[in-house]
């Protein structure tokens, strides 16, 4: 089951620590609604909302969202990165965190015993992804490093893994992408690194947003509205009910 905590170790102890100051004494706005946590217990503190909410207070609901369906079939354009492991010297051991948009999962470090599936299926536990491929590119038969080629095909429709600090368009920008290398042996290792290149052009990739743009999202209740002709919990389907078939 995937996992729907924050995006790294260090911020579900911030998180667990400043769930305290709300239930004692938070400052921020409608206590957040107990939809998320307060970063300060001083007047003026800022919400930090659940996966699933946003707004100033937490208040608001994310709609089902998904990519815009005109014109989706003839798109095969999508989001891709590629992460290059490395050392300066010695073998790699261990493990690193990649993380995406709130979420994060753990991969061996020894490119030579992380193939594709279990690549893939290491990446499909996130929560912040729906679908992502993954393509081991190169790997060192001596040191173990290597490079990776991932592709996020799509995104979670319902709700979307976003909030009001973490949310992107489909389109996401580098910095929500990281790697984290603590977790790699450094004696067997010295100096690893992991490094992350995003390599699609960010014109022409198909639109994620709310109702799939096609809709007016109720944020009380995170209900879309679908526009006449589309329809489905994001407005993402288009298919005549009388012919069938898959958009797709």
């Amino acid at each position: 089951m995937k996992s729907g905590c924050c995006w790294s170790v260090v911020c579900c102890s911030f998180f667990l620590v400043v769930h305290h100051l709300i239930v004692t004494d938070a400052r921020c706005l409608n206590w957040c609604n107990q939809r998320g946590v307060c970063t300060s217990p001083q007047e003026g503190g800022t919400c930090i909302c659940n996966m699933g909410f946003t707004g100033e207070d937490c208040s608001q609901r994310y709609c089902p969202a998904d990519f815009d369906p005109i014109g989706l079939p003839d798109n095969n354009n999508r989001r891709r990165i590629r992460l290059e492991t490395g050392h300066m010297g010695g073998v790699m051991s261990g493990k690193f965190r990649l993380e995406f948009a709130g979420s994060g999962v753990f991969l061996n470090a020894d490119a030579r015993k992380l193939d594709n599936q279990g690549c893939e299926t290491a990446l499909l536990s996130m929560a912040s992804v729906s679908k992502m491929n993954c393509v081991r590119e190169t790997f060192d038969e001596v040191t173990g490093e290597g490079t990776y080629l991932m592709t996020l095909s799509s995104y979670p429709i319902a709700p979307p893994f976003m909030n009001n600090i973490i949310y992107h368009d489909g389109r996401p920008t580098e910095r929500l992408f990281s790697c984290n290398v603590s977790r790699i042996d450094h004696e067997e290792a010295s100096s690893p690194y992991c490094r992350i290149s995003i390599i699609e052009p960010f014109e022409g990739l198909p639109l994620y947003s709310e109702c799939s743009n096609h809709g007016v999202c109720d944020k009380v209740v995170g209900k879309c509205a679908c526009e006449r002709g589309f329809k489905g919990e994001a407005c993402n389907d288009i298919r005549d009910a009388e012919v069938g078939g898959d958009i797709r």
